[in-house]
């Protein structure tokens, strides 16, 4: 049981952390757009390591919960930023592609918390989940060709 219950906490703990992710990207790089993106780059980097290094070595579960949540907002920060420097690396004529490829290769990574979440939380038989993995395998590639080809046919939103 004790074995259950650890496992029960830890994901409590990471699904926290993925959606403080989620939900601050883009609200942080709204607050910070104005600002040099070196100095953003070098304040995330130490904000990485100090919270890193803080929730490596908690005294307490505060404090753990603390080191966390602020190295979850760096991270959401992070993809924020780094994103465009890493699609600013390509040709303009290909940067449509270049985002969502890197936008389909987060979404599978993604693919370790749906499994558990389309099994034990929406009730999908395993066969059922495979199936919907397939899908969701194929749909992400083609809405890379599909969005991509628009975003560099159109890289400023149609202005």
């Amino acid at each position: 049981m004790d074995g259950v219950e650890e496992r029960v906490r830890r994901a409590r703990w990471d699904t926290g952390y993925g959606v403080t992710v989620a939900v601050e990207s883009v609200p942080l790089a709204h607050v910070v757009r104005g600002l040099a993106r070196r100095h953003v780059r070098t304040g995330l980097r130490t904000a990485l390591v100090v919270f890193g290094a803080m929730a490596a070595l908690p005294r307490s579960n505060w404090l753990l919960l603390t080191a966390r949540l602020r190295t979850a907002l760096a991270q959401a920060l992070f993809w924020a930023v780094l994103g465009p420097v890493a699609v600013g690396l390509f040709a303009p004529g290909v940067r449509g592609r270049v985002l969502g490829a890197l936008s389909a290769t987060g979404a599978f990574a993604g693919f370790t918390y749906i499994v558990k979440f389309l099994g034990d939380v929406s009730g999908f038989s395993p066969s059922a989940i495979g199936v919907l993995l397939v899908v969701f395998g194929v749909a992400c590639p083609a809405g890379v060709a599909v969005t991509g080809a628009v975003l560099d046919r159109f890289p400023q939103g149609g202005r």
